[in-house]
């Protein structure tokens, strides 16, 4: 780690970068709607953002997030744990690039 002098903190995450010797493997994913649920018609914005959460690297790959929406207002809870800060918000981070930043507001 590298680390300028002065600061001070507590480690979060680390994140590798590169290839692999080997592909890999696909992992199991939830479906749309086994963590999300949209009161009413779902729009096509929330459609894509919930595939694209879907998508991010959650803790464990546990993918123990829950989407809902209502009146284009939608709300994230995740399961409380160890990650669940850091799964929060990249999962509300791809969520956003999936349905676009502009077409909802996030409720607490």
């Amino acid at each position: 780690m590298i680390a300028a002098s002065g600061c001070t903190g507590r480690l979060a995450a680390v994140v590798a970068l590169g290839y692999g010797a080997t592909q890999g493997v696909a992992h199991k994913s939830k479906r749309p709607e086994e963590v999300a649920i949209y009161e009413g018609p779902a729009p096509d914005w929330f459609t894509q953002g919930v595939e694209a959460a879907l998508l991010a690297p959650t803790a464990f790959g546990k993918q123990s997030f829950t989407l809902t929406g209502k009146d284009g207002q939608v709300t994230i809870r995740c399961a409380e744990g160890d990650y669940a800060d850091q799964d929060r918000g990249i999962v509300k981070y791809h969520f956003e690039v999936g349905a676009g930043p502009d077409s909802f507001t996030w409720t607490d």
